[in-house]
């Protein structure tokens, strides 16, 4: 028996009792006739009754046997029409059936449970294979895989291929054919679902008899579990009104974190759309008992799987040992939404993969590539045809379109591609996981290029473009290591966080540029703290952009004072107390100066002379000086044809300046307000705007370092003479240069824009030292988690390559402690969620 035809029963009864109500007032007012025919009605109706319970039960129950008895109180009944007077029949009825509701609710317990699968992508299955067992393994369970076919939308928005997969489920798994299960017969005890958009796609839809609306019209119980797994603790808005969600009994989540986030944004919705708890209680419906791909997981670990042919000799070299299986997955919507440009990714990972004789590819491609290619990206499908196409021909890699992921994932070492919720799965089974960024090659080795550059008496401290970290390498032995963190600075490979540093006592203070805060760095106790700045005063003239805060930073005393790039201000620290001062008083008058406001430079670069900064701007030819005793301005302006100044520095008695567009260079007495310009160039020059990054006063000679040049220029103080500094070797045949340069003592340190080294000039002596940066770029990996999640993945781009990360896995250095911690903490029931559901929803039947 189970319980909607108990409830059937019990309502057939309630009729029954209503009929009595009935035959009682026919009765009383002597219209016999309809009486008799009510009489004859509930006789029919007892028999359907009692042929609907044997059906079920079989013959011989005592509920049967009670309908008897009020079978023939019926018949009694009706002969009380002779004796006009008899109402005892009316209370005899009554009696009777109170005894078969009893019964029934005693001898006929709901002792079955009917519960039915409507997967639609036999991929996916794994969502919802676990419960399936469970309740497949239950005596008193009928369980029913039923999968549903869905629809390609046509660009009308009609429907157009069909696609059904009931054939490419397990083969221990019994698949009823979706035309022959009919829910509004069968009335299902529970429904299970793991597609919630019924018509929102803009791709493809379920079969409109299977859409959640409907489903639960039909059924005690829908639940909702998501065929993805999210590998963080918050889930996208919309997911919480998608229709299987909103229409759902119960929809099952991942961890309890997850749980909170759906019913903070479905308040929200209800609250915003008026709903007033149509949909549920939120408390309710959304439960935290983990994912059942976590089972499967778990499951095929153990299990051995066979592999054909023509892909299993791809697993080992010749020499007869295995090769390093490396999953690479490409999501549909990253690939659609990166067009032309994720093509070329692929060009080159294939490329890349295809040259290693130690690892083999196992491309899986989201199983609805195609599909949304045909439908969202059509322009496109012949190009995405092509690529399957000659990958599969040239046999290099495996291809896997199987359903089975799970056997991918148990044969792979690693993960590789795209950013999904297949990343959780390989952590979940102890692997190493890597996202890729469509925009970064597969060169052998990361690019690396240093922004900022403090050199003490052991170290050279540096830190790297798009990177929030520290590093320093050893001037002794040459070898480059992490250091530390930056709090509170994202990974967007995109800035130049800091732009220089300047050193007190123990302690370093970091310019930002990038960066939101000024942090300093202990080099004693290794502790890093931030020193938040006050919001920029908006101030006409001046666009200031947070990507370029400040430049340089001066050390006078015990105080720091930072240089504003497109910040309107000079900020003093006293490194004593930590007090900050804020100097604005000079920016309106300086402003007016400007060429140009819609630039972001307010001034490029400053230089020290004891107690005085003097720094310049690309859009003025004045200067502005600064007392830092008496904090105190100055603006001067030096006449020449120069439009502004990219650099300056000091000789000990005159300022030598560089200017922003093809221009002499200058230098200028502050005290007598003299120039002298340098024009006399080398033929082979090529003079181009922006050309100087950096001028430094080195032993007799003015050096001139190019971010856009073809190459370094050095004025001998003496004489004027412009030379070639050939004693650098950065590659400056034709257009290229520096983003950096310092001079520490007598040693010039210089940044090529090629990346990956430091040049170590020594002035004395003429030796020029190339320092490979040689970052051991496998960190820790709680340096390279996702973003708004506790899952440690390592993230492709700038420092880290495909490349070093073949170099973790061959050489098996991934242990994923934190991340099996992690996972234990994002979802609950780890290995047991089927059952776990199960045994909720089973309960929630009352039995």
């Amino acid at each position: 028996m189970r319980n909607f035809q108990q409830k059937k029963i019990l309502e057939m009864i309630q009729t029954l009792a209503e009929a009595n109500a009935e035959i009682k007032r026919l009765f009383l007012q002597k219209e016999f006739s309809s009486f008799l025919q009510v009489l004859a009605d509930c006789q029919e109706f007892v028999a359907a009754i009692c042929g609907f319970i044997e059906e079920i039960e079989g013959e011989g129950t005592q509920t049967v046997a009670l309908f008897g008895e009020y079978y023939g109180l019926l018949y009694q009944a009706s002969l009380a029409v002779e004796q006009k007077k008899n109402r005892s029949f009316l209370k005899h009825l009554k009696e009777q059936l109170n005894k078969i509701t009893n019964s029934v609710k005693t001898e006929l317990k709901p002792n079955k449970l009917e519960v039915v699968f409507f997967p639609y992508n036999a991929s996916m299955w794994d969502s919802l294979e676990s419960v399936w067992l469970a309740a497949n393994n239950d005596p008193c369970c009928d369980a029913y895989v039923a999968p549903v076919p869905y629809y390609e939308l046509l660009p009308n928005g009609m429907f157009g291929k069909m696609h059904y997969e009931g054939s490419e489920y397990p083969d221990n798994v019994p698949i009823t054919d979706w035309r022959e299960y009919d829910i509004e017969t069968r009335r299902p005890d529970i429904i299970f679902i793991h597609y919630a958009y019924d018509d929102m796609a803009r791709n493809a839809r379920i079969h409109p008899d299977f859409y959640s609306k409907r489903l639960k019209e039909h059924c005690d119980l829908l639940v909702y579990i998501p065929y993805f797994v999210p590998v963080d603790d918050v889930v996208e808005d919309y997911c919480a009104v998608l229709p299987g969600v909103l229409y759902a009994d119960k929809v099952i989540v991942q961890s309890e974190a997850q749980r909170q986030s759906y019913i903070n944004l479905y308040k929200q919705y209800d609250k915003q759309g008026g709903w007033n708890g149509r949909f549920g209680n939120p408390m309710e419906k959304f439960v935290a008992l983990g994912s059942p791909k976590y089972d499967k997981v778990a499951e095929a670990q153990k299990v051995a799987y066979s592999l054909p042919e023509a892909w299993e000799w791809q697993l080992y070299r010749q020499d007869g040992t295995r090769k390093k299986v490396i999953f690479y997955n490409t999501h549909m919507f990253t690939w659609i939404n990166g067009g032309k440009e994720y093509f070329k990714k692929l060009q080159a990972v294939f490329a890349f993969f295809r040259s290693r004789d130690d690892v083999v590819l196992w491309w899986r491609p989201h199983p609805n590539t195609e599909l949304n290619f045909r439908t969202l990206q059509p322009q496109l499908l012949d190009e995405y045809m092509r690529v399957v196409r000659e990958y599969k021909e040239a046999g290099w890699g495996i291809y896997d379109d199987t359903p089975d992921l799970h056997r991918a994932i148990a044969m792979s070492d690693a993960y590789y591609g795209d950013y999904s919720s297949v990343v959780s799965l390989f952590i979940a089974a102890g692997k190493p996981a890597m996202t890729q960024n469509i925009h970064e090659g597969h060169s052998a080795e990361p690019y690396m290029l240093p922004t900022c550059l403090y050199v003490d008496d052991e170290f050279i401290w540096f830190t790297l473009y798009g990177k929030n970290a520290l590093f320093r390498m050893d001037k002794q032995t040459g070898k480059s290591e992490f250091v530390k963190l930056f709090p509170d600075i994202v990974d967007n490979g995109e800035y130049f966080f800091f732009q220089s540093a300047a050193k007190v006592g123990d302690t370093m203070f970091f310019t930002p540029a990038g960066a939101n805060n000024i942090t300093t760095y202990n080099v004693v106790n290794q502790s890093m703290t931030l020193i938040p700045l006050k919001p920029p005063v908006a101030i006409p003239g001046i666009n200031y952009t947070s990507k370029w805060k400040f430049h340089d930073a001066l050390v006078y005393g015990a105080k720091v004072f930072f240089i504003g790039f497109s910040y309107p201000a000079i900020i003093c620290i006293d490194t004593l107390n930590r007090n900050i001062d804020y100097f604005t008083d000079w920016v309106p008058e300086f402003v007016k100066q400007l060429k140009s406001h819609s630039e972001y430079v307010l001034l490029s670069r400053a230089c020290q002379n004891g107690s005085v900064i003097v720094a310049v701007s690309e859009h003025t030819n004045a200067v502005l000086v600064f007392d830092m005793n008496t904090c105190k301005t100055e603006i001067h302006k030096i006449s020449n044809k120069a439009t502004g100044w990219t650099s300056i520095c000091f000789d000990g008695i005159d300022y030598w300046l560089v200017p922003k567009s093809v221009s002499p260079v200058v230098r200028w007495n502050l005290q007598d307000n003299k120039i002298t310009e340098y024009s006399a160039f080398p033929d082979s020059f090529m003079p181009v705007e922006y050309r100087s990054i950096k001028i430094l006063n080195a032993g007799n000679y003015i050096w001139i370092f190019p971010y856009n040049g073809n190459m370094i220029l050095a004025i001998n103080r003496d004489n004027g003479s412009m030379e070639i500094m050939r004693e650098f070797d950065s590659g400056l045949g034709g257009l290229s240069g520096y983003t950096f340069a310092y001079l520490s003592g007598e040693k010039i340190y210089a940044i090529p824009r090629c990346g990956n080294l430091i040049e170590e000039y020594d002035v004395m002596t003429g030796d020029l030292h190339i320092r490979s940066l040689n970052i051991d770029a496998c960190l820790a990996p709680d340096s390279k988690k996702m973003p708004g999640s506790s899952l440690s993945v390592y993230q492709e781009g700038g420092l880290f390559t495909a490349k070093q990360f073949l170099r973790i896995v061959s050489n098996n250095d991934y242990t994923g402690t934190a991340n099996h911690n992690a996972i234990h903490d994002l979802a609950v029931n780890n290995g047991t969620v089927g059952r776990a559901i199960y045994d909720l929803l089973k309960a929630e039947i009352v039995l």
